[in-house]
């Protein structure tokens, strides 16, 4: 059982209404669900010691997969999402040549592997390479308007 499906149960158990489709839920809904990560977000912040952070961190996950089924989207669409977006990141990287035709100047550069480069902020922001490819999640989700 993947994440999404755990909190599904949950969901059942606790009588926790989910849409059977894709849908942005209503403004009381949308509200719950913002507040809930933000109390989690909260308590990452709030973190003194490892133990503490992995519960959070462990609450903020269960909590954003809750918001993924009160938005209607199935285990499956959630999971094809996340290897698309990490798809999409890893399209981050640049080649050689694109170092080469230049970079941001506030930026730094490092070798992340043979002829890869990640180019990052002074704040740790990854940059976009110029081959970047973004996350296509369209197909993943129908479109039901």
């Amino acid at each position: 059982m993947n994440h999404t499906e755990m909190v599904r149960e949950f969901s059942d158990a606790f009588l926790v209404e989910t849409p059977k489709k894709p849908a942005i839920p209503d403004e009381n809904i949308r509200n719950l669900r913002r507040a809930l990560i933000g109390e989690e977000r909260d308590e990452l912040y709030d973190s003194t010691t490892p133990t503490e952070a992995l519960d959070a961190i462990a609450d903020l996950l269960y909590v954003v997969h809750g918001a993924a089924l009160a938005y209607g989207f199935t285990p499956g669409q959630v999971d094809a999402a996340f290897r698309e977006v990490h798809r999409s990141n890893m399209s981050k990287a640049w080649s050689y040549e694109e170092m080469e035709a230049g970079f941001p100047e506030d930026c730094v550069a490092f070798r992340i592997c043979e002829g890869k480069w990640a180019v990052k902020r002074k704040d740790g922001k990854i940059i976009k390479s110029p081959s970047y490819s973004p996350a296509n999640l369209g197909e993943i989700v129908e479109d039901v308007e």
